[in-house]
């Protein structure tokens, strides 16, 4: 058995690979998709071609510092370092045809994360958002947005599916607005304020305050509801998250454990859920919000230890313990 451990890390292998396309039961750019949501730690964004057990993986680009499929599954957008040119590092936005290998520069962002909505790619540069096609094309300016400057730390970004709000992280808050740049929301969310990469201003020591260990957004499928998950790097913060509604007002917040980061939260199809993976101290947990009462299931069981993704279309989480052991096990769900 060919393993593919030199690629995907200790244990993956191509017999592996082929069981789980074949439990997802999902078209090939889907399985691949759940694939590459917990490989891309990895500084290379590799594809799958044919059959996994024969198929070697195919190269797309180097030295990753994230990625994300098109809705339709054709193309992924990958960040890129650019060389340091001033105080601020950039990375270079490439959408890649996943058929054809096709490289489309689309920009370049001062910013950790883009927003990918339908046929559209949106960024933030030097506090101004910007969209430019998948297929490749010419940026468009779209709106300067408040303290939405260059950010060291982890700069979300979230655009609602109709195109109409975008959510990012300001300083050390979540801010909201319309796509005329106007302020819709601000939450305050008790973290310190990261450093400034120009060095233009400092911020006053706040020893009293936790430091972010994760900053998510997404919105729900319908865009009625935005999610932050965030967590904190020691006692003073634990691991929360949030809804709100697309005007900004705080609709629920939903304490997921004691301590630890938490993975980006990923909504179910009908927008009533989400599953999360969360890093207490000493494990793992894989639970799931019901966004309409608040609560939260503990999926994990007795001497787990894994990571959960869940599949597109919401029927199945692929389960990896990051030692090699990878499976696909079907979403149940009991009586209204």
């Amino acid at each position: 058995m060919e393993s593919a451990g030199d690629h995907f890390g200790s244990g993956c292998t191509f017999s592996l690979c082929k069981a789980i396309m074949a439990s997802l039961s999902q078209p090939h750019h889907e399985a691949l998709s759940v694939l590459l949501a917990r490989l891309t730690s990895a500084p290379v964004v590799w594809a799958l071609t044919g059959s996994c057990s024969f198929a070697l993986p195919r190269k797309l680009v180097e030295e990753v510092t994230d990625a994300t499929w098109s809705p339709d599954g054709r193309s992924v957008v990958a960040l890129t370092w650019q060389p340091q040119d001033g105080p601020v590092w950039r990375r270079a936005i490439t959408a890649i045809d996943v058929a054809t290998g096709a490289h489309h520069l689309l920009g370049a962002t001062d910013r950790s994360h883009i927003a990918v909505v339908r046929d559209r790619v949106f960024f933030l540069n030097s506090g101004v958002l910007w969209q430019a096609p998948v297929a490749g094309g010419a940026a468009t300016r779209l709106v300067a947005l408040p303290d939405a400057g260059p950010m060291v730390a982890d700069g979300a970004l979230a655009v609602s599916p109709d195109g109409e709000r975008v959510a990012f992280r300001c300083a050390s808050d979540l801010c909201l607005a319309d796509m005329q740049g106007g302020l819709l929301a601000r939450q305050t969310l008790g973290f310190q304020s990261p450093p400034d990469p120009t060095g233009a201003t400092t911020s006053a020591a706040q020893p009293n305050l936790a430091v972010p260990w994760s900053f998510s957004l997404i919105w729900s499928p319908d865009g009625r509801l935005l999610a932050l998950a965030t967590a904190a790097t020691d006692q003073r913060g634990a691991p929360t998250l949030r809804l709100l509604t697309r005007d900004g007002e705080l609709a629920a917040v939903i304490g997921l454990g004691p301590d630890g980061p938490v993975d980006p939260p990923r909504w179910f199809p009908d927008g009533r859920r989400l599953l999360l993976t969360t890093y207490p101290l000493h494990g793992r947990r894989i639970i799931v919000v019901d966004a309409e009462s608040a609560s939260v299931q503990d999926l994990t069981q007795p001497r787990w230890d894994a990571v959960g993704s869940l599949s597109p279309d919401g029927q199945r989480v692929l389960l990896w313990d990051g030692r090699g052991g990878l499976w696909a096990a079907p979403v149940t769900t009991g009586p209204e």
